[in-house]
């Protein structure tokens, strides 16, 4: 019998245990014949013997009787694909037996080689593209209800969703208080935040296979929890260490990666111990490697606290850290590459958490753009000197926050019109995509810090234009306030200061240092300024200490701008930096989704179909790489115009991109109606949004 009959018997024999169970949940009998039920036939005759029948044309009976057999009665069978043509109907009753008759994804902690439960029954029903469970996909019919979840499908839990909250309070705190003003600023965020990714990947690989189960007993449960309450303890002191990245410190920075590290070989020690008779000598070898470098990593972490630099960090500590942290990633990768773990990658939620990821990470951008409009006190005025803006709010501040919700929802649906919710391919494959990840997730976050900077600036700019504009609207009308013009202001900021008292010279620079430092939140009057002078004459003598200037940062921001007020020209040269990353942040996006689709729709291949849809969205992070240059290789402030449409041309090619690709979608649903699609009459089939 060829390889086509073996699998038509497999489907038949996994219906017949599929209706043994169903028979036994209804009361029904165990040595009733499935397949005589499916024909709804007697019995056949003990002397006649039935003819045999081809697997092809025993699989057409089933699907020709399905609606009156039992076996069908299950909604994940009624509603797979239910509009699907008669061409495909056979192909799809055996993808949906599949899917149902799978393994379980919490049955089993360790695969053994002779573990005889390997191949037992349970529900597993996964929503990838096309499945009614992704809400990216389209049903068959838009108005028949969708597919209800199996028992076996499990999402996230509570426990999962705290433990991801608390990874995006860590990223609240050091985002916004991160400063990415040179090449040096940008490498350390990114270091700090590949390890808390690093961190929470680690943590999250063990959670979607062995944290939860059905037969975990009572003490294992009880201290796995002891063991989460000490790892939630840790990720809530990284959020610490901003104060001590800001004393050029990283004791502590290393101690908490080290807890996390001591907490999750505890982890496995507790899983391994749990069955510790049931495993098989090559699964506790592996996982005895795994918690051997999991120590040895955490113990690097913690010399590294002894060669502690100030500044900034030391070779030794560089090569312990890296060195621990290869070494976690090569086990990993091993033991993934020799399949000992089950379930397998693509039978866990893994692609889930990872979508859960990237939300916290957008939504630090929704909730970092809504701090910064709270923060320059949008529509504030001066209704004693008849209502003129006191901030720099207005027409150029609306557009940047216009431009950056455009960048920030375009990445939401960059990546979500076309995710999976379980990634159906190797363990490797699996591994690779969701590494990639780690390139979406940084790049993100990058762009939501740069997009809050560039629109305090923008701000700042708008009321240090008002304000060189209109002086008179913000000065004393008397002597020698009354006789201050706007080219007046303009030369004491460029340094070419004319005959002016020193005393008006002194308070405008003071004037539009506040400005500066507050991004425009407001114009301060003569005497306000002169107050603050007075505090910085104060309190610039006297020697702080790092905490100290923490709690009062706005205060010190506000003394140092006045003490290092530097010109308009130095000022915006140094702000234009953001423009050299921002850009480049959002192509980086780009190719980053794009190699994430392909390895998503490789795995099942169907790359080929997506082809169009990869290739202009690569096109297009080759379009943002040309505009960074640009804005990188300009010698000297860029006009106006390009300055303030600097968002405005990266929202817009964002959104021509997404229409684009939305285009493409419909030209190859129309393709596919057509049975022209790249996969030829069968199996050609279309998400709504595509990738």
């Amino acid at each position: 019998m060829d390889s086509s009959q073996n699998t038509a018997t497999g489907d038949l024999g996994r219906h017949a245990r599929h209706h043994d169970r169903e028979a036994t949940l209804t009361g029904g009998s165990d040595s009733e014949d499935p397949l005589l039920n499916q024909q709804n036939v007697a019995a056949p005759k003990p002397a006649k013997t039935p003819e045999p029948k081809s697997p092809s044309m025993l699989v057409k009976e089933l699907h020709e009787d399905s609606d009156s057999s039992p076996l069908c009665s299950s909604p994940a069978l009624r509603n797979v694909h239910p509009s699907m043509p008669d061409a495909h109907s056979a192909r799809a009753h055996d993808t949906a037996v599949s899917r149902v008759d799978g393994p379980s994804l919490q049955h089993r902690v360790y695969r053994e080689a002779n573990d005889e439960d390997d191949n037992s029954d349970g529900n597993e029903l996964g929503a990838g593209v096309g499945s009614s469970l992704n809400p990216l996909s389209a049903p068959g019919h838009h108005n028949e209800p969708p597919t209800p979840l199996p028992s076996g499908f499990k999402l996230p839990s509570f426990d999962d969703l705290l433990f991801d909250l608390l990874f995006a309070a860590v990223l609240t705190v050091y985002s916004s208080s991160v400063e990415l003003g040179s090449p040096g600023q940008i490498f350390g965020f990114v270091g700090f935040f590949a390890l808390l990714w690093w961190t929470w990947w680690s943590q999250t690989l063990f959670d979607v296979r062995f944290r939860e189960g059905p037969t975990r007993p009572l003490w294992l449960r009880f201290l796995q929890g002891v063991v989460r309450l000490c790892l939630l303890g840790a990720w809530l002191a990284f959020a610490t260490t901003v104060s001590e990245f800001a004393r050029q410190s990283f004791t502590n920075f290393a101690a908490c990666y080290a807890v996390t590290r001591a907490c999750l070989a505890l982890d496995h020690l507790l899983v391994l111990f749990h069955g510790v008779h049931k495993h098989s000598r090559k699964t506790f070898v592996a996982v005895s490697v795994q918690v051997a470098v999991l120590i040895i990593s955490g113990l690097l972490w913690v010399l590294s606290r002894f060669y502690d630099q100030r500044p900034p960090v030391g070779w030794q500590q560089l090569v312990m850290w890296f060195s621990g942290i290869a070494g976690e990633a090569i086990v990993q990768i091993a033991l993934e590459k020799i399949d000992i773990f089950a379930p397998t990658l693509h039978e866990t939620i893994v692609a889930d958490r990872l979508a859960t990821f990237g939300l916290i990470v957008l939504g630090e951008g929704f909730n970092g753009l809504g701090t910064v409009i709270n923060s320059i006190s949008p529509g504030t005025r001066d209704w004693q000197r008849g209502g003129i803006p006191m901030g720099g709010w207005g027409g150029l501040t609306i557009l940047q926050v216009l431009s950056s919700l455009v960048i920030v929802v375009m990445q939401f649906y960059g990546y979500f019109r076309g995710a999976v919710r379980e990634m159906e391919a190797g363990a490797m494959t699996v591994l690779a995509w969701a590494y990639a990840h780690v390139i979406l997730h940084l790049s993100s976050a990058v762009t939501v810090i740069g997009l809050k900077k560039a629109v305090l600036f923008f701000n700042a700019l708008s009321a240090l234009g008002r304000y060189l504009e209109q002086p008179q609207n913000y000065l004393p009308p008397t002597p020698p306030w009354s006789d201050v013009t706007s080219s007046m202001l303009v030369s004491i900021y460029d340094d070419n200061i004319t005959d002016m008292p020193a005393e008006v010279v002194d308070t405008v620079r003071s004037t539009m240092a506040l400005i500066q430092s507050t991004s425009g939140a407001e114009i301060p009057s003569v005497d306000q300024v002169v107050a603050m002078r007075n505090v910085t004459a104060a309190v610039t003598p006297v020697t702080w200490d790092a905490p100290l200037r923490l709690q009062f940062s706005d205060m010190f921001g506000a003394t140092s701008a006045i003490s290092d007020a530097n010109s308009y020209l130095e000022y915006v040269e140094g702000e234009l930096f953001h423009f050299k990353y921002l850009i480049a942040a959002c192509a980086i996006f780009l190719a980053g989704d794009v190699v994430v689709k392909l390895l998503q729709y490789s795995s099942k291949g169907e790359w080929r179909r997506w082809l169009p849809c990869l290739v202009s969205r690569f096109v297009f992070s080759l379009v943002l790489v040309a505009l960074q240059l640009v804005y990188v290789t300009f010698d000297g402030v860029p006009s106006s115009a390009a300055l303030t449409g600097a968002l405005a041309i990266v929202a817009s090619i964002l959104v021509v991109e997404y229409l684009l690709r939305s285009i493409l979608v419909l030209h190859l649903q129309r393709r596919q109606r057509r049975g022209t699609g790249p996969a030829g009459k069968e199996g050609f089939r279309l998400t709504r949004f595509g990738p």
